[in-house]
C-alpha cells in the first residue's frame, strides 16, 4: 500500500473523491486508485498527529509514504500550482526515478507557524531554499525511523512575495481589500486542490508501472 499524507482533509478532498472502494477509519482511510491500494492519512497542521501516524505505519505497514498537501514558495519563479518534490526529505534512493514529474526539486524548510510574506523574503535571501512548509521534516523522521521510504511532492499554493489570508486562522478582516484576497484566495484553491490531485494521481501511476514498492536501504 502506498499511504499519502496530507495535513488536512480540506487539502485532501479531491484526491480521496478519485480513490474507489473508501473505506474510512479514524484519521484516515483507505481505497484503491487503478487498482493500486492506496492510504490517505491526516497528520494535522504542524505535524500534531505524529503519535497517530506511528502507530498507522506500525499497523498498516505501507511501502511507501507520500507526503503531500501545499507549500509556500521561496523562489521568485516558483509560482502557485507548480508540484515540487523535496530533495532533502524524501529518500532519494527510492525518489530519484520520479524526480522529472515535479515542476522543480530542491530543498524544503521546515517552519513552526504560517509565515508572513516578509519572513518569507527573509528565508529567500539566502538562497538555499525552494519552499516552506509545517508537516513534511516531521513526517521524514518518522517515516526513516520506522524504515518506511516517503518521497514529499507538493504544490505551491503562495508565492514568495504573498501570505495565506489572516482570515483563515482566525483573525479578524479590517478592510475591504482583506475580504477581496481572502475570497481570490479560496477560489485559487478550489482549483489547486484538483491539480494536485492529478499530479499525485499521476505520480502514483508512475510507480505502480515502475513495481517500485519495495524499500531501499535507508
Amino acid at each position: 500500500m502506498i499511504l499519502v499524507t496530507f495535513a488536512l482533509p480540506a487539502e485532501g478532498e479531491p484526491f480521496v473523491r478519485r480513490l474507489r472502494r473508501r473505506v474510512r477509519s479514524g484519521l484516515g482511510l483507505t481505497g484503491e486508485l487503478q487498482g493500486q491500494p492506496v492510504g490517505v492519512f491526516y497528520v494535522g497542521i504542524g505535524f500534531k498527529q505524529r503519535g497517530a501516524l506511528e502507530r498507522y505505519l506500525d499497523r498498516g505497514k505501507p511501502c511507501l509514504v507520500i507526503c503531500s498537501g501545499f507549500a509556500g514558495s521561496l523562489r521568485s519563479l516558483v509560482r502557485p500550482g507548480d508540484f515540487l518534490m523535496a530533495r532533502n526529505l524524501s529518500t532519494l534512493g527510492f525518489a530519484q526515478p520520479y524526480l522529472d514529474q515535479a515542476d522543480a526539486v530542491g530543498e524544503f524548510l521546515n517552519v513552526t507557524t504560517v509565515t508572513s510574506a516578509a519572513t518569507k523574503a527573509k528565508l529567500a535571501a539566502s538562497g538555499s531554499f525552494l519552499a516552506i512548509d509545517m508537516e513534511s521534516a516531521g513526517v521524514s523522521r518518522v517515516c526513516a525511523a520506522h524504515g518506511v521510504p516517503v518521497l514529499v511532492a507538493r504544490m505551491v499554493s503562495d508565492a514568495v512575495d504573498e501570505e495565506i489570508p489572516g482570515v483563515f486562522f482566525g483573525r479578524t478582516l479590517h478592510h475591504p481589500r482583506e475580504m477581496i484576497e481572502a475570497a481570490r484566495f479560496v477560489v485559487r484553491m478550489l482549483s489547486l486542490r484538483q491539480q494536485l490531485a492529478g499530479r499525485l494521481s499521476g505520480l502514483i501511476r508512475q510507480i505502480a508501472l515502475a513495481g517500485n514498492h519495495a524499500p531501499p536501504e535507508l
